[in-house]
């Protein structure tokens, strides 16, 4: 992890298959550099996916529009998912998640996360 002084995380699953903890943004009183920073992770407008495998209190941020963009599959946000009829594309963020306010993660629960999504990307054979 980058930053280890007591920061906050998230957790980014590029198209790629790569899996990086990175540092959460400090927030700010209008969360205007929080929103500019998970849009620019995904590429564009973000959607919240809060129904996902990475536990309780936990949310995956995607692109609004990747499906229109033409986004490759991501593969591992997918499996990580619980939704069997529809599909993620794009790179996604996972980040913490307490009713609609998003936030990172402490450094612990990220490297669960993390653990996770390395799990599921070895069980999809992606080494």
């Amino acid at each position: 992890m980058k930053n280890s002084e007591g920061g906050l995380y998230a957790v980014r699953i590029t198209v790629d298959d790569e899996i990086e903890t990175m540092p959460y943004p400090k927030k700010t009183p209008d969360q205007v550099d929080e929103l500019h920073w998970m849009q620019k992770q995904v590429d564009g407008h973000i959607q919240v996916i809060d129904d996902i495998r990475t536990g309780r209190n936990t949310a995956m941020i995607i692109n609004e529009d990747g499906k229109f963009q033409g986004l490759p599959h991501n593969d591992i946000a997918q499996a990580l998912w619980f939704n069997e009829f529809d599909y993620l594309v794009g790179n996604v963020v996972i980040v913490s998640s307490i009713g609609e306010e998003l936030s990172g993660m402490t450094a612990e629960e990220a490297q669960k996360v993390e653990l996770i999504a390395r799990a599921m990307k070895e069980k999809l054979g992606k080494y």
